[in-house]
């Protein structure tokens, strides 16, 4: 699950790379990933 993570979180960061930055918070949320299952 870490790798599925880490691929849709690289694939976002890099379409939202030039309009702003982006949090690690924003992205869980967008993904529906809680903070504690992220870093389980």
């Amino acid at each position: 699950m870490t790798e599925a993570i880490y691929i849709e979180v690289t694939a976002k960061k890099e379409e939202l790379d030039k309009k702003r930055r982006v949090s690690i918070s924003g992205m869980l949320k967008h993904l529906g990933v809680s903070r504690s299952g992220y870093t389980a």
